[in-house]
């Protein structure tokens, strides 16, 4: 399911979404090279996936673990947006060891060496902009400017 960017609409892939992209990148692979769809879709996939991972994260835990490592509790803009990036990017790199991702972790290393590179760098550019969307939002639902 693609994400919608020009109107500001945003949806992500649920599990089962995310397995079919699996299951079609998969299905074609054996026969092919790699085709710009599947790099949208590593792309996609990354995105959705830091995304979930910033919008879900709990102010009171992003706070509290500020606290733990600073002494205090952010007080500034920037504070509260790195310290929300910092449990976002954690929350995501502990995703990884579940399924779905585990399919696509062998999915992208199954393609060839210069193919596999690429897909794992679409994802990871959309991890890393699924986050930036994701704290943006999050930081405005609840407030914090």
């Amino acid at each position: 399911m693609p994400l919608d960017k020009n109107n500001g609409a945003l949806w992500t892939l649920g599990a089962a979404g995310a397995l079919a992209i699996v299951g079609a990148i998969a299905s074609r692979r054996g026969s092919r090279s790699t085709t710009q769809e599947d790099y949208d879709q590593a792309y996609d996939y990354g995105f959705s996936r830091g995304y979930d991972a910033a919008i879900y994260q709990d102010r009171e835990d992003v706070r509290l673990e500020y606290e733990r490592q600073h002494g205090e509790f952010p007080q500034t803009f920037e504070e509260w947006e790195d310290a929300w990036k910092e449990a976002a990017s954690e929350a995501e790199q502990n995703g990884r060891q579940f399924t779905p991702f585990e399919h696509y972790a062998h999915d992208y290393n199954s393609a060839p060496q210069e193919q596999s590179e690429n897909l794992w760098e679409q994802f990871n550019a959309g991890v890393s902009e699924g986050i930036e969307q994701g704290v943006r939002d999050a930081l405005s639902e609840h407030g914090i400017r």
